[in-house]
């Protein structure tokens, strides 16, 4: 059973690493970094969560170049990492893999592919919702316009459902 306060299942990967495993071994920013990617398929706002974790990236990215030094991480976090990274799809293998090994720009690339991914799916998800409801609206009025004719079907779901399966079933033209 799941801790929601202490270990919740959103930072707990199936190959038994834990988030806070990594993080507590991390700078601020690297830390969010892992955080929000870790998690941005199981909070429901994927793309929302890799943008942030961008935002924190950037930001280290641009901290490390002023010449502000940094942490490096431990050998048990590196394992975690490329543990993690060896149950990702792709893109997030590769980001995991490039953090492990301090790559910031390999994990940069890999991570804005993993926004491109999430972009390209909101909007065939739009997409296909829009056009899904278009299709819908046009067979209800194409329901509403038989059904002024043909008093069999009673104007209600039921005589929709009926209408529909007619039509599907080539009864109705």
């Amino acid at each position: 059973m799941s801790d929601p306060v202490n270990h919740p299942d959103h930072y707990i990967d199936p190959s038994g690493v834990e988030c806070l495993m990594i993080v507590r071994h991390c700078n601020f920013n690297i830390g969010n970094v892992i955080k929000y990617v870790f998690r941005h398929k199981l909070k429901g706002r994927p793309l929302q969560d890799l943008e942030k974790a961008l935002f924190y990236l950037d930001d280290e990215i641009s901290t490390r170049m002023s010449g502000i030094g940094y942490v490096t991480l431990p050998t048990e976090a590196k394992h975690a990492l490329e543990t993690l990274a060896d149950t990702r799809p792709s893109n997030e293998k590769w980001f995991f893999k490039g953090l492990a090994e301090d790559k910031l720009p390999a994990a940069k690339f890999y991570l804005e592919a993993l926004i491109h991914d999430a972009k390209s799916l909101d909007v065939e998800k739009t997409e296909s919702n829009i056009e899904f409801k278009k299709q819908l609206l046009a067979v209800i009025d194409e329901f509403r316009a038989f059904n002024v004719d043909h008093e069999p079907y009673a104007y209600n779901i039921i005589g929709f459902g009926e209408w529909l399966d007619d039509v599907v079933r080539g009864k109705i033209k």
